[in-house]
């Protein structure tokens, strides 16, 4: 899913000399010390046609190598370096895709294999990792589409940043955030400023920089008009910061700027130990939520870990622990094997089985 979304993003990047320059530069530091590789790089550089994509990588020349290993690896600073050349492969692998229907159009399929060499173990077997979905997986297709619309951003490099955002990736997104702000005409366009300045404060939240988050989330709204929806989202995460820094006034204060008390204010009552406030709000958050989004969206494991953590503080912890479990069970599904969500969920399952006395599980 995610490697879908990467692929979309970076076939939307426009080709351009610039682009084509950054990729040589590229491969050159790769290729330093190797004088043949050197000049064919050359060669590249006076002679590539885009229509000949396919054929430069046919020649397994420095371009095969590299990226096949960054599609192989999703090393995303390798692929953004050399998505000049990748639109160009994927628009000459579909145009011969077209020619090959147009010759065989009672044909159903066609049918390719590409022979990989996986490395094996200290034991001597092969490992091979696969991992396979179709589009019958409806509530997996379900949450792609809410994904890409919460990805897609408003230029090619926003996007970017939002997805490695979204893969728990946040010192990448930064890089390409700022990288954003480096650019001539950033400063015209207030709105593409206002949601980098945004997903900083994010990314700044998440690595616990709380006075740069709060920095980024106040500079934000100063390019917004006042009915822009973008507010609230930034209200939002500036009373989450205020929140984890005690200043609950303000917190609270942000919440209802924003315009989502329902969703927000009920931390604050956690915190102040009106506990059945906090579930009643969480209950109809969670009500809202399950209309508006697939089973397994990220958001509604957030609200469960929520409704998890103010039965953990008023001691029940077995609807903590069934509550914990439900969030645990949606990010596994919907969010990557290393992302730091994943972690705190498992965390605050070890705390409800010390908790419990079931020392052994908590281990």
């Amino acid at each position: 899913m995610y490697a879908q979304l990467l692929k979309q993003i970076l076939l939307s990047f426009e080709p351009t000399e610039h682009s084509k320059q950054e990729m040589i530069d590229f491969y050159r530091e790769k290729y330093a010390d190797n004088k043949y590789q050197l000049l064919e790089i050359d060669e590249f550089q006076e002679k590539y046609n885009s229509n000949e994509a396919i054929k430069w990588y046919t020649r397994q020349c420095f371009l095969y190598s590299l990226l096949n290993k960054a599609l192989r690896t999703q090393d995303v600073d390798a692929l953004y370096k050399m998505r000049f050349y990748i639109r160009h492969l994927h628009n000459n692998i579909e145009q011969e895709h077209l020619k090959w229907l147009n010759a065989n159009s009672h044909a159903k399929t066609l049918t390719v294999y590409r022979e990989s060499i996986n490395n094996s173990d200290d034991t001597g077997i092969t490992i091979i990792n696969l991992g396979l979905t179709g589009d019958e997986d409806r509530e997996l297709s379900i949450l792609a589409v809410h994904l890409k619309v919460e990805i897609i951003g408003l230029t090619p490099l926003m996007s970017l940043a939002r997805l490695l955002f979204s893969m728990g990736n946040y010192d990448k997104s930064e890089q390409y955030c700022l990288l954003i702000l480096q650019g001539p005409a950033i400063s015209e366009n207030t709105k593409l400023l206002s949601s980098v300045y945004y997903t900083l404060g994010t990314i700044y939240q998440e690595k616990n920089q709380k006075e740069k988050a709060i920095e980024y989330y106040e500079k934000s709204p100063e390019h917004l008009l006042p009915t822009d929806p973008l507010l609230s989202t930034i209200n939002n995460g500036l009373g989450s910061v205020s929140y984890t820094e005690g200043d609950y006034e303000k917190a609270k204060f942000c919440f209802e700027q924003a315009f989502q008390i329902d969703f927000k204010i009920p931390i604050v009552y956690n915190k102040q130990k009106r506990y059945d406030d906090a579930l009643q709000i969480y209950e109809k958050c969670l009500e809202l939520e399950m209309k508006l989004f697939p089973v397994n969206h990220p958001s509604l494991a957030v609200t469960y870990k929520n409704i998890a953590a103010v039965y953990f503080a008023q001691k029940n912890f077995n609807k903590a622990d069934d509550y914990f479990l439900k969030a645990l069970q949606i990010l596994l599904s919907s969010l990557p094997s290393t992302h730091p969500r994943l972690a705190e969920v498992y965390s605050d399952l070890v705390g409800v089985n010390y908790e419990q006395g079931n020392i052994e599980q908590a281990l």
